[in-house]
Parts: structure tokens; sequence; C-alpha cells
């Protein structure tokens, strides 16, 4: 459980090292999403090991599907959100947008 917690690398983390090297900021911002998606994946680690603390059990299968529909709706809620933005941003103008992007 502790693993799940401690381990995964934090998106300011990466943020901060490389604000010092010269990088394109596609690759930056990939980075970025990629120790997100760390974090993402440590508390379904985290949940998944808890349960097995607490029942004396694991089942490997639920926890892979588990896991899938976990990445599967992140994606998802990801895309619905990047085209509200999108439609907010074509209708509204961009001082609003400012303003609701700093609120999320």
């Amino acid at each position: 459980m502790l693993g799940g917690i401690i381990s995964p690398p934090d998106a300011v983390s990466a943020f901060a090292i490389l604000k010092n090297v010269k990088v394109p900021k596609r690759l930056t911002t990939i980075l970025e999403g990629e120790s997100l998606l760390n974090d993402a994946s440590s508390l379904v680690v985290f949940r998944f090991a808890l349960a097995a603390v607490m029942t004396g059990s694991f089942v490997f299968s639920k926890a892979a599907g588990n896991f899938v529909v976990v990445i599967v709706m992140g994606i998802l809620i990801g895309i619905a959100v990047a085209l509200v933005f999108y439609a907010l941003h074509r209708w509204l103008p961009t001082t609003t947008i400012l303003i609701l992007s700093l609120l999320f």
C-alpha cells in the first residue's frame, strides 16, 4: 500500500526539472500528462492493496478489469470536458474562457 502512494512522480516535479532544460513544450506536456497517469494508476493500486489487506484476498482479473474501466472512463471524461471547453471557446469571449479555466 505504501508503494502505491509514494512511488508516482508528481506533474509539478516534471515541470520543475524540465524548466531549466531546453526541451520542446510538446515533450514537457507529454511528460506532465504521463505523470498524471502515474498518479491515477497509483490510486487504483492503493485501492486494490487496501481491499486485499482488509479482505485477505486479491482477484487479479477483477483488479485488471477495474483498472481498464478507470482508464477508459478517464479518457472519455477528458474528451468530453475538452469538447465542452472547445465549444465554450468558440462561443464566448477569450477572457471568459480564461476565468473558467482558472476555476477548474
